[in-house]
Formats: C-alpha cells, structure tokens, sequence
C-alpha cells in the first residue's frame, strides 16, 4: 500500500542526497518526491510516497529520523491530508483534434498554458488519479511531451502530533 510521509528537513546541502540513501540502503522505494521550503526559509518540507505495509512504516520513521537534517516526520493517512500533483501536458495539435483537446480539458478543469503551430500545453492540478485520466484521454490524440511534479501534501490536523518530532 502506498503512504504519504512528510519529512521537515534543514536547507542545508546533502539534506536530499541524505534522506533518499537512507531509503535506498533500508530497500524502501520512493514513488513520488517534492521538495520545498516552506513558511520559513530555512526549512523544507519533503513529501515522499512510498510502497509499504504498515509494519514498515515505524522502519520508515526511524530511517528518516536518522539523517541529520531531518527535524520532524509524520505519516499522513489518506483521510488526513490534502493533496495535489501539477501535470504540465503537451500535445500534438491537429485541426481534427483541437476540440477534442479542449473539450476534455474543459472536463478536467485543465488550462491551455501555451499554444504553437504544432502543440497545446495544458497545465492540470488535481489529484493522481484525475491525473492519471486526463493523460488516458489524451494519450490517443498524441502526447507530446509530460511532467508530474510528485505529490505534495499538507496534513488537515491542527497540529502535528507531539511524537512527530526529533529529539
């Protein structure tokens, strides 16, 4: 089963390289990953997807709690979070297959971010499997070229619990 964790980490160099070879030697995939500071600049926030049962999950937490720059963990349940992904997406442009392009970005709620004599980029943020859709009903007019940013997510507790942070 996939899970969210999110780590708060020091913006200091190697804080990445750190945490994702501390996966890596514990075996542990990492689906998706974003990374970015947050309120204050000199910290990040980390949002890692990653395959595990749930008894994996204090090795998860123990893994990450390991590297230095790490101040604080937590593993969001999908009933505790709020998530996204932003899909940039673009595809070959036809005058046969412009409505159908604008149609089903009308239907996903994607925006036409740039056009060419050739292309049409949309620009789609929504969760993975509205993701997942859009790209299915486009694939067949001729994608182009895409990119997924990874999940980012923001838990919807008031706070933190207190065992989420380093010691």
């Amino acid at each position: 089963m996939k899970h969210t964790v999110t780590c708060l980490v020091k913006n200091q160099p190697g804080a990445l390289a750190d945490l994702t070879r501390a996966f890596f030697e514990k075996g542990i995939n990492i689906y998706s990953l974003a990374v970015s500071e947050r309120e204050e600049s000199e910290v990040s926030r980390m949002t890692i997807v990653v395959e595990a049962e749930a008894g994996q999950l204090d090795e998860i937490a123990k893994v990450a709690g390991e590297v230095e720059a790490v101040t604080a963990i937590q593993d969001l349940s999908a009933d505790e979070l709020t998530a996204r992904e932003l899909l940039l997406l673009k595809v070959r442009a036809t005058p046969e297959n412009i409505p159908k392009i604008m149609q089903t970005a009308e239907m996903f709620r994607a925006e036409v971010i740039a056009v060419n004599k050739t292309t049409l980029t949309l620009a789609h943020v929504s969760i993975a499997q509205r993701i997942d859709g859009i790209i299915r009903a486009l694939r067949p007019l001729g994608i182009v070229q895409l990119a997924r940013s990874g999940l980012i997510a923001v838990t919807n507790r008031e706070a933190p619990p207190a065992d989420s942070s380093k010691e």
